[in-house]
């Protein structure tokens, strides 16, 4: 849930808002595999890991909030990808991610109204200079689950819910 996102290398924080809104879709976090104790302490993972994230073994509910960086939250999506996650809740900490890696538009995703008011190790809101976009993750398709991201972000932006079909 640590972002670093600046030559400073400064902690940016998932709003508690947002991880509720996850919580909602997920029911509960088994690990949080980029964040610190602080962090942790917001998102409530049964686990978490620091910066040995990305070499470590994933699996069941996965919050996601991948530290920053040229390419970084490329690595970190292949990693959920190839990890044995059931489920996960990525946020991308800007849209350019959509681009860079086309996969994730088969899965649903919100893209928020607004720009996420990140929040600084201060307590402080902070917003980036660009869109953001909050993705499900799924490795087996739960139309339940789909249905509860919809209701839980619908009102903060935009849900594209690609292979979810009302009418089946």
């Amino acid at each position: 849930m640590t972002i670093l996102h600046s030559s400073a290398s400064v902690c940016w924080y998932t709003p508690v808002d947002i991880i509720e809104r996850a919580r909602t879709t997920l029911g509960h976090f088994d690990l949080d595999p980029a964040t610190d104790e602080f962090g942790n302490s917001r998102v409530k993972a049964a686990s978490f890991m620091t910066e040995k994230g990305l070499e470590a073994e994933w699996s069941g509910l996965v919050f996601l909030n991948p530290p920053g960086g040229r390419g970084s939250a490329k690595r970190w999506w292949n990693k959920l990808r190839e990890s044995k996650a059931e489920a996960a809740i990525f946020v991308g900490f800007s849209m350019q991610i959509l681009q860079t890696e086309q996969s994730i538009l088969e899965h649903d995703f919100c893209i928020p109204k607004r720009r996420i008011h990140f929040e600084k190790p201060d307590g402080l809101p902070n917003s980036p200079t660009h869109g953001n976009v909050i993705v499900l993750y799924q490795r087996l398709r739960d139309d339940a689950r789909s249905l509860r991201f919809r209701a839980a972000f619908e009102t903060l932006g935009a849900v594209v819910c690609p292979a979810w079909d009302p009418y089946t």
